[in-house]
Formats: structure tokens, C-alpha cells, sequence
């Protein structure tokens, strides 16, 4: 999976070529939905790709934050978790933080309050529902995720996401700009 967009930066950037592990979650019939056999539950924390619920046939990325049960509220873009504030601790680069979730899971996130729109500044709720899952992007003020389109269910998990293979990207008319250091990157810690 090649991603086109940067809402997942810091983590992701664009021009990542992403290995994505489809069957890390279920185990379906090739280019159907039918589930043959459950292999585990998405875990928060997870880098998952999915299917965009308003674009048929588009594939979305984005950071599990809430699972079934869970009661979460998001306002200007931080987040609490059945009650609690998930912890954040800024960085010395501005705009940058790191996110600790309830099960230790850390990762980046992006913060760029010129971006907010009003919609990421108002207080939101979620009570995710059994099979129900709410994802948002590691760039929380640049990335169209749960805040907008809402919960995602499992059928519609594609698989995880696990490694940078490569990073590319294109200016018209030139060759491609390879970055090395991404090559091999850890999405999942």
C-alpha cells in the first residue's frame, strides 16, 4: 500500500510503501468478506488499514484509539479514554508530543493548531459499540478520521499495517526521491 496523504505523519509520511499483514485479524475468502476463522482482536494502539466508509473501493490508514466498550472524548484534538486523559508529553521539535495509551503503547503525534478546523476543537463522544472501532490519525489536526466519518466496524478492517518497505515520492518530470532511513521502519512497537 503506497499512502498518498500525510495524516498519519509523523508516523507514516507520504510516499510510504506500507506492508500490510491482512490476516492478522481475520482470515477471509480471497476478494470476498466472508470470515472463515477469527485470528485475534485489533488491539489499540494498532496501525490499521481499513475501508473508507464514504469512498467505495478507497482504502484509509489510521491509529487505533477506541475499542468495543470504551467511552472516549476527543476535544481540540486530545483525547480521554474511559475517563482518563491519555498522556502526552511535548517534545523539544514544536508541534511534535508523544502519546501514551492505557496499554503503554506510545507513538508521535502531530499537533498544528493553525490546521484545526472547528470541528477538531468542540468536544466529541464515542461509546463504541461491540465489533465497533474509532481510529484517528497521528497528524490530529490534518487528518479526516473518526471525528468525521465515525465508527468503523470490524468487517471493514483490511489488515495491519507493520513495516515501511520504502519511501518514495515524485516531482513531475524528475526522477524519485528515495529516503533510505525509512526503509525497514517499525509501525507496530
Amino acid at each position: 500500500m503506497r499512502v498518498p496523504s500525510g495524516s498519519m505523519e509523523p508516523t507514516i509520511e507520504v510516499g510510504d510503501q506500507i506492508w500490510v499483514t491482512n490476516a492478522a485479524y481475520d482470515l477471509r475468502v480471497p476478494f470476498m468478506q466472508k470470515v472463515l476463522a477469527k485470528i485475534s482482536d485489533p488491539e489499540r494502539g494498532d496501525v490499521v488499514v481499513f475501508n473508507d466508509p464514504q469512498t467505495e473501493g478507497r482504502l484509509l490508514i489510521k491509529r487505533l484509539i477506541g475499542l468495543p466498550g470504551d467511552t472516549v472524548v476527543i476535544q481540540d484534538g486530545w483525547v480521554t479514554i474511559n475517563g482518563a486523559k491519555v498522556a502526552i508529553r511535548p517534545e523539544k521539535e514544536p508541534f511534535l508530543f508523544q502519546e501514551v495509551l492505557p496499554n503503554g503503547i506510545k507513538h508521535w503525534i502531530k499537533r498544528n493548531p493553525d490546521l484545526a478546523s472547528y470541528s477538531s476543537q468542540r468536544a466529541q463522544s464515542f461509546n463504541i459499540p461491540v465489533d465497533q472501532y474509532l481510529f484517528l490519525g497521528d497528524a490530529r489536526d490534518n487528518s479526516a478520521d473518526g471525528r468525521y466519518f465515525g465508527l468503523i466496524s470490524r468487517k471493514e478492517l483490511v489488515g495491519r499495517a507493520e513495516r515501511i518497505l520504502a519511501n518514495a515520492t515524485w516531482n513531475k518530470g524528475e526522477w524519485p526521491v528515495l529516503r533510505p532511513e525509512r526503509i525497514g521502519e517499525r509501525l507496530q512497537l
